[in-house]
């Protein structure tokens, strides 16, 4: 049986908002973790470098908001391909490895590496999983995804501490590739920042629905 028109439809609504809320937590992060000093992009310590496409055309808190979302937007398109086309999670997964591992090939190995792309995966994965969630429920606005879909505090931090743990270890691999270069005085600015956004976040979502 197939898929009702405004059952996609809503799908489609969900990732955009999806998709919007994700771009507006990446630049709060970058506005509140990054100092207002000029940096140079070799200085910022980001979970990948895709330095080569859009260091010319953009300022650092720029690119650490793209670097941000690289992960989320991954598995977000992931999410809704398999939703709208009835794919497998593997099968959605498969072209992802591909293009990490052309990167992977392309990329100075002191920049990128396995260890980041090995860790990078599982972030997308269990991403997934969390994204289709948001994009099978109903809701008018971000939050009221996360309340259809987790239905109390609880479960949403419970997701919030696997997803803060895995990006964590994506950060600890980046910062063991890149060695001296790496900044981890900006990694736990960046990391805690994260933390504080999404837990208020939580609470206001939360909140609102017994306020």
């Amino acid at each position: 049986m197939g898929t009702s028109p405004a059952r996609v439809a809503n799908r489609d609504a969900n990732y955009r908002c999806i998709l919007s809320q994700e771009r507006a937590w990446a630049r709060s992060v970058a506005r509140l973790a990054i100092k207002p000093r000029p940096i140079s992009v070799w200085e910022v310590m980001i979970p990948v470098f895709l330095i080569f496409n859009f260091v010319r055309s953009k300022n650092d808190r720029e690119v650490f908001v793209q670097n941000l979302l690289f992960t989320k937007e991954l598995a977000l398109k992931a999410s809704l391909d398999m939703l709208k086309n009835g794919r497998t999670q593997r099968a959605v997964m498969a072209p992802i490895e591909e293009k990490t591992r052309n990167l992977l090939a392309n990329i100075r190995p002191e920049i990128y590496s396995e260890d980041i792309r090995s860790k990078q995966l599982q972030e997308i994965d269990f991403l997934i999983d969390h994204f289709s969630k948001l994009l099978a429920v109903a809701g008018k606005d971000f939050g009221a995804l996360v309340e259809s879909a987790y239905q109390s505090l609880e479960s949403y931090r419970t997701f919030l501490t696997r997803l803060s743990n895995l990006e964590k270890e994506v950060n600890l691999a980046a910062l063991r590739t890149l060695g001296a270069r790496g900044d981890p005085a900006l990694v736990s600015r960046m990391e805690e920042t994260m933390d504080r956004l999404r837990s208020g976040g939580a609470e206001n979502i939360f909140h609102r629905m017994t306020g």
